[in-house]
C-alpha cells in the first residue's frame, strides 16, 4: 500500500481543532477514514474533551479507536469524574494507564489536579509520554513500571502484539515479546505526598464503580487522605467496594 504525505496532512488539517467527537455517526467522516486510513504517513493529533492525544494508525494500539469511533466512552465515569473535580482537587492513580486518556482527562480539568500514571509496557509507555510533551501537564508524574506488593523488583512481563491485552499475569495471546519491568508499591509511594491537601464530597459518590481503579490488596486513593475506593484481589476476582 502506498502511504501519502500529502493525504496524510490533508487529514490532519480536517480534524484540526475539532474535538473528534463532534464527527461520530459522522457519514461523510467514516467514509473518508475508510478510504483514507491505509494511506496515512503517521499518527495524527486528535483533540478530544480539552486535551490532544496522537491517534495511532496502527491498529494493534489503543488510541487508533479513537480515529474509528470519534469517542472514548466510559460516560458515567467521566461526568463523575467532572463532577467531583467541580469543587474539589483530586488526587487520581492511573494503573494500567496505556496511552492516557483518564490521566490527561483528570489533568486537564484543573491544574490543582494531581494524577500519578502508572504503565508497565515500555513501548506503551513512548506514547504517553508524547502525549505528555503534547499536551505540556506539570500536574501528572508518569512511572514505567508494574503495580505491585513490593517494591523495585524486576518481574516477568508479557508484551502483546496488541497493546491492550500485554499482562504480567498470563500470555494467552500473540506474545510480541517478553521483557523485565521494575514494580512499585503504592502504599511507599504515597508516603511522599500529603494527601489531607486533597478532600471529596462523599455525597456525589454514590455506588459508583470505577472500571479504571484496580489494585493488590491495597487502599487506592482516587481522592482525598481518605480512600474513596477499597479494592481488594481474592484469587482472580477483584472487588470494588465503595
Amino acid at each position: 500500500m502506498i502511504k501519502s504525505i500529502v493525504i496524510t496532512k490533508i487529514f490532519e488539517n480536517y480534524l484540526a481543532n475539532k474535538d473528534i467527537r463532534t464527527f461520530k455517526n459522522s457519514f461523510i467522516y467514516y467514509l473518508l477514514f475508510r478510504i483514507i486510513r491505509n494511506f496515512l504517513t503517521k499518527d495524527i493529533v486528535i483533540k478530544i474533551y480539552n486535551f490532544k492525544v496522537y491517534g495511532s494508525i496502527k491498529k494493534n494500539v489503543t488510541s487508533y479507536f479513537l480515529l474509528k469511533k470519534c469517542e472514548f466512552g466510559d460516560y458515567d465515569e467521566i461526568n463523575t469524574i467532572k463532577k467531583i473535580s467541580e469543587n474539589n482537587k483530586i488526587f487520581f492513580i492511573d494503573c494500567g494507564c496505556n496511552y492516557g486518556f483518564y490521566s490527561f482527562y483528570v489533568a486537564s480539568l484543573s491544574d490543582k489536579n494531581f494524577v500519578l500514571s502508572f504503565e508497565a509496557s515500555e513501548k506503551t509507555s513512548k506514547y504517553f509520554l508524547k502525549n505528555v510533551e503534547l499536551n505540556k501537564f506539570d500536574n501528572i508524574k508518569f512511572f514505567n513500571k508494574a503495580v505491585s506488593d513490593q517494591d523495585n523488583i524486576q518481574v516477568k512481563f508479557n508484551e502483546s502484539a496488541n497493546d491492550w491485552e500485554s499482562s504480567l499475569s498470563h500470555d494467552e495471546f500473540i506474545t510480541s515479546k517478553e521483557e523485565k519491568v521494575k514494580t512499585v508499591k503504592l502504599d511507599s509511594l504515597l508516603e511522599s505526598y500529603n494527601l489531607e491537601d486533597f478532600s471529596y464530597d462523599p455525597d456525589l459518590v454514590n455506588q459508583f464503580s470505577m472500571s479504571r481503579i484496580i489494585g493488590l490488596g491495597l487502599n487506592l486513593f482516587l481522592l482525598s487522605g481518605k480512600p474513596l475506593f477499597q479494592v481488594l484481589l481474592l484469587k482472580d476476582m477483584i472487588y470494588l467496594q465503595v
